[in-house]
């Protein structure tokens, strides 16, 4: 076990939590990717470096006290290895943007006390996201039995609640809807598309098609970014009833969470 805080610090040493030793490797899986990735020696480093849509980020812990970074690394170790990395990624850097005196108030909680401190914490008009990620380490306690929670309080912390938010305010509005101009823009350029790939194929580029079936997805389908960009060969299917024929296209798309 590895002591989470330093009792020399004046700022920290109330919160003195023991917490598990990182492993050594942690693995996850990259849902774009579709394959394990692993993020060696987490406990020498400050900057982890994940695989994230396919892409590289970085996690930076330097921004925590040093006395409490071991129990935010392992914090997140446990959220990247159950939940998908972008959902750890996102509630890590909204931990972030907590003052780390309010995020101490609510840490030192007990079961019997956390209520009060969390209306406070509350009360300082942090964003869901924040609230959320900090809420999600007391889970943590309960689930590693730690700094006096325990398993049988998970169901009180479900009544904490969370900032109000308007998931539907911009649907409301209408800024997630295109306007009719826009429509119709969108309509003429596959008009356009689609009479030069039947007169003159090679007058379209590669790139040119790709943007433009990209374009249909989305618009004419609703499919997401992600549903797009995880698109393999295995995917794509094409049936041509005769040699004269226009071929038709079939691709096949992973269900994915709306939010992650």
């Amino acid at each position: 076990m590895t002591s989470a805080i330093d009792h020399r610090s004046s700022r920290w040493e109330q919160l003195a939590i023991e917490v598990p030793h990182l492993p050594s490797v942690i693995r996850y899986h990259d849902d774009f990717l579709d394959q394990v990735c692993s993020l060696r020696n987490p406990a020498e480093m400050d900057v982890w470096s994940i695989s994230r849509l396919g892409s590289s980020e970085s996690l930076d812990f330097g921004d925590f006290s040093p006395d409490i970074r071991p129990l935010i690394k392992h914090w997140c170790c446990d959220q990247i290895q159950t939940l998908a990395v972008t959902t750890a990624r996102n509630m890590f850097h909204s931990l972030r943007g907590i003052a780390p005196s309010d995020m101490l108030s609510v840490l030192s909680s007990t079961p019997i006390t956390v209520r009060s401190s969390w209306q406070g914490f509350i009360g300082k008009r942090y964003g869901q996201s924040e609230a959320g990620s900090l809420k999600n380490i007391l889970y943590y306690f309960c689930k590693f039995s730690l700094a006096g929670w325990s398993p049988q309080y998970a169901e009180f912390l479900s009544t904490l609640p969370l900032p109000g938010t308007d998931r539907y305010a911009s649907v409301r509005t209408g800024d997630v809807f295109l306007s009719v101009h826009e429509e119709a823009v969108l309509v003429a350029h596959f008009d356009r598309m689609s009479n030069t790939i039947t007169l003159n194929p090679k007058m379209v580029t590669d790139e040119e098609l790709r943007e433009s079936v990209i374009l249909v997805c989305s618009f004419q389908f609703g499919f997401r970014p992600m549903q797009i960009g995880m698109l393999q060969m295995r995917d794509v299917r094409i049936w041509t009833d005769t040699e004269d024929s226009i071929a038709s296209v079939h691709l096949t798309f992973k269900m994915i969470k709306q939010r992650s």
